[in-house]
């Protein structure tokens, strides 16, 4: 139970954090398109690559199986599902 709340309650409760974020009709953002765009692609590039880690981390420490295939498809299809 302590392998749970160390590695697979991060990836979780990050989750949920990106769900609740995304779900926000507007978040402030800077008056500029090109600031706002870079804003935006940064932000996601942050979000999604803490999760690729923490899953990664939870794939390689607590299930002891190596590679970065299946957290990296694991993010890929949460961003891609979080876009609909």
């Amino acid at each position: 139970m302590k392998k749970f709340f160390y590695f697979d309650l991060p990836v979780l409760l990050w989750m949920a954090l990106i769900f609740i974020l995304s779900s926000q009709p507007h978040l402030p953002s800077p008056q500029n398109v090109w600031l706002d765009f870079i804003f935006k692609k940064s932000a996601h590039i942050f979000v999604y690559g803490v999760l690729y880690i923490l899953s990664y981390r939870a794939q390689t420490v607590h299930r002891k199986k190596k590679g970065w295939v299946l957290p990296f498809l694991f993010t890929l299809a949460y961003a891609a599902s979080d876009e609909f």
